[in-house]
């Protein structure tokens, strides 16, 4: 029995798996965007630290783990898309993949 990720060639697994994560992250930072400031207008604690007095965010609007999960989707697609890329194809696949067997 064939999986379905055998029924695809490393090409189109390169190209799922770069689409995929490209949208993921656009998908996250635009629904992110697409909240009114005003639902993001975050209260203020405020103290004073001897000289001023210093207002910090009660709580942060955007999660602070969402840049790195950005970043980490993007290198774990890129490192995929390479091993799909680095793999070592037949040259008959290769062939009627549309490459070119140069072994006749």
């Amino acid at each position: 029995m064939t999986t379905l990720l055998n029924r695809f060639t490393d090409r189109e697994k390169i190209l799922t798996t770069l689409s995929a994560s490209t949208m993921f992250v656009t998908g996250v930072w635009v629904g992110v965007w697409i909240v009114p400031s005003a639902a993001l207008d975050v209260p203020m604690n405020s103290h004073f630290d001897g000289r001023q007095m210093v207002n910090t965010p009660a709580y942060q609007p955007v999660p602070t783990y969402l840049p790195v999960l950005s970043i980490l989707v993007v290198v774990f697609a890129l490192y995929a898309a390479n091993h799909f890329y680095s793999r070592e194809s037949p040259p008959e696949l290769a062939a009627t993949d549309g490459g070119e067997d140069h072994d006749e």
